[in-house]
């Protein structure tokens, strides 16, 4: 698992150790890391980019070799890169933004073979509104579809497509369905459905013609009209990443809304959403990165809500855990690792409460602080003789 953090570089997590790469020790030029993609060769495609620093290049890593891409020194436009798209050929496009009046540096749209042969494309010489690219996507035709901005990402002019010809179609509020020109994510499902997330309209629904549909908090199970990210899972589900929660869509009439108080969702402001090969959800927030196992059919039991104020939590600070119950009842918390050991019992024997908060500084039974890994949290409660569990993830750095 590669990691991505605003302003601490790159993590590679084994599934028990970490490893950070940053800019004392690796070729990142800034700590800050805003895409990460595979390619399907298995190298890991690194997006960074600071505006404040006027800062960042694109980075290969492949059988640990790390490779960098910088402005000046390559066909790279911008310094900023934003999002990375790869074609199963091996072709990227890289989305940039860069430094207007600078040339060399002014960002677009990359198209790089992975080897020598790049193509620009920016508003100079292709469709493109703006020089500055949030998001790619690839539609079932081949298209490319870009979200573009302006002002660094702080205000958006919609949706370029480009048939990877000569024609380029543009998509804005005023002309199309597009209910918000600040377009986040663009995610297109097996059957060519472009799904659109915007900062303030809520989530776009487009088939490519003329049909445009859009669901937001008055119509929909969406708990933020600010849809940050879009996961297709694989049974064609949408997970929709928002400023205040995370909702999952079945794509027709089924939603699911999960928030602080009835998952483990370590903080409501969900800014990514990454789906493994075994369905698993990994899902990164204000608040940190948790997991979920679980299929977006499951209903959480409202009978009980719970969360930590910080997963991962760090050597240096202790996490709260938060519980509430509709009913006072018997609870406790149990700390396991992976292999099924316990690690720590946090609520003492016979414990009844109706809410209430533990601390855990990340020491085992021993007082011993434990390893960095993934442990599982069992949160068990017991009313009107009826015992529920919740068992989630908690992350743990030893640094």
């Amino acid at each position: 698992l590669w990691v991505g953090t605003e302003a601490n570089g790159l993590g590679k997590f084994d599934g028990t150790n970490w490893w950070t790469f940053d800019i004392s020790n690796s070729v990142l030029k800034v700590n800050q890391v805003n895409v990460i993609t595979v390619a399907p060769d298995s190298a890991i495609w690194v997006g960074t980019g600071n505006v404040s620093a006027f800062n960042g290049n694109l980075v290969k890593i492949k059988d640990n070799q790390f490779t960098s891409y910088e402005t000046h020194i390559s066909g790279l436009p911008g310094y900023n890169i934003s999002d990375i798209f790869i074609e199963p050929s091996g072709t990227l496009w890289v989305g940039t933004a860069g430094n207007e009046g600078h040339p060399g540096e002014e960002g677009g749209v990359a198209k790089f073979d992975g080897q020598d042969t790049w193509v620009v494309y920016d508003r100079n010489n292709s469709g493109l509104f703006k020089n500055e690219i949030r998001s790619i996507a690839q539609d079932l035709d081949g298209a490319m579809w870009f979200s573009v901005t302006e002002g660094y990402c702080a205000s958006g002019v919609g949706i370029a497509r480009f048939d990877r010809v000569s024609t380029w179609t543009t998509y804005q509020q005023g002309t199309s369905g597009l209910p918000d020109d600040f377009v986040l994510d663009i995610v297109i499902d097996e059957k060519g459905t472009k799904w659109i997330g915007t900062a303030n309209g809520g989530l776009a629904r487009f088939d490519g013609d003329t049909s445009w549909y859009v669901y937001d908090t008055t119509n929909s199970g969406l708990p933020n009209n600010r849809v940050n990210v879009i996961a297709l899972d694989k049974e064609g589900g949408l997970w929709i990443g928002t400023e205040n929660g995370l909702a999952y869509f079945d794509g027709n009439s089924q939603w699911q809304t999960y928030t602080i108080l009835n998952s483990g969702l370590p903080n409501n402001a969900v800014n990514y959403i990454y789906v493994d090969q075994q369905n698993r959800k990994w899902i990164c927030t204000d608040g940190g990165l948790t997991v979920y196992f679980g299929s977006g059919v499951e209903s959480s039991k409202e009978e009980a809500k719970v969360y930590w104020s910080a997963n991962p939590i760090l050597k240096s600070q202790k996490a709260t855990f938060y519980y509430w119950l509709t009913a006072k009842g018997k609870v406790s918390l149990k700390i396991f690792d992976l292999a099924g050991d316990l690690v720590c019992d946090l609520i003492p024997p016979e414990t009844y409460a109706q809410q209430g908060t533990v601390e855990w500084d990340g020491n085992n039974v021993n007082g011993k602080f434990v390893g960095t890994g993934l442990y599982i949290f069992v949160f068990t409660y017991t009313i009107n003789n009826e015992t529920r569990v919740i068992r989630e993830p908690v992350a743990i750095i030893n640094e």
